[in-house]
């Protein structure tokens, strides 16, 4: 199956056997990709060896885990959706534990901890809104320039759930991240460089964590482009701090965040 992101990435993921070619099957059907003859860089889904990344040729192995009692299927899509997204951020890619929304061909990332009300805040938007996704987003390079692509919601193929499916081709010209805080009223407030880095670290480590490497000369270099590749987010799109009420219209303080 084949995944074509922004600023020219390509990704070629299939099953080394019956079994992954299985897993892998409904893995695509998730993120509605097609069966693809386009070369890229590889992602192989093996149910033996170790994970691994070959950094000269850019491929990457994802053994899945045996011998899962409690939800194979949302364990095996968690284990590949890990190992694409660590692959994506030796490309400066970064994926984030955010809402993607989308607003006159703008994309707006609202981010939080588990529990804050992004879901509940993306699913109020109106229209001319657009809700891309509601969990996890990518960001990824292009041309200096950062775009977004939505990503699944995993907990949704939780103890038998039906699941459901995004368009992870899509994507959209990332211009605002807003830091979601449950509040009284709608405010907004635009914060410095190392708050945002700090904050936008956490969400990153969020739902991608790197403590099951063995080897802490490996783990520091990767916790190192994590960091490295939030900073050149930073840098470039403005970072605030969203307080935001339940019933109240939080998109209309955004809207002016947007015009200005």
């Amino acid at each position: 199956y084949g995944l074509a992101l922004a600023g020219g990435s390509r990704w070629a993921i299939t099953g080394t056997d019956v079994f992954t070619a299985e897993i892998v099957t409904k893995f695509a059907s998730a993120m509605q990709l097609k069966p693809s003859e386009e070369l890229g860089q590889c992602l192989f889904v093996s149910s033996n060896g170790d994970s691994r990344v070959n950094t000269r040729l850019g491929d990457i192995v994802c053994t899945l885990k045996s011998g899962v009692e409690n939800d194979p299927l949302f364990c095996h899509f968690l284990d590949i959706s890990r190992m694409l997204a660590w692959g994506m951020q030796k490309r400066q890619g970064l994926l984030l534990h955010g809402a993607l929304a989308e607003l006159e061909g703008d994309g707006v990332i609202f981010t939080a901890p588990g529990g804050t009300g992004k879901t509940t805040a993306s699913r109020r938007l109106p229209p001319p809104w657009i809700s891309l996704s509601d969990d996890a987003v990518l960001v990824v390079r292009n041309d200096g320039e950062f775009w977004a692509h939505p990503w699944p919601t995993w907990s949704r193929f939780l103890e038998g759930k039906p699941g459901a499916s995004w368009n992870v081709h899509e994507s959209v010209p990332l211009k605002n991240i807003f830091l979601l805080v449950q509040a009284e009223q709608d405010q907004v407030e635009r914060i410095g460089t190392g708050q945002a880095v700090t904050m936008l670290l956490e969400s990153a480590r969020q739902v991608l964590h790197f403590w099951e490497v063995q080897n802490l000369e490996k783990r520091r270099s990767l916790h190192l482009e994590q960091f490295e590749n939030v900073c050149a987010l930073v840098n470039k799109i403005p970072v605030h701090i969203l307080s935001f009420s339940l019933h109240g219209v939080f998109w209309e303080t955004v809207e002016q965040v947007l015009r200005v």
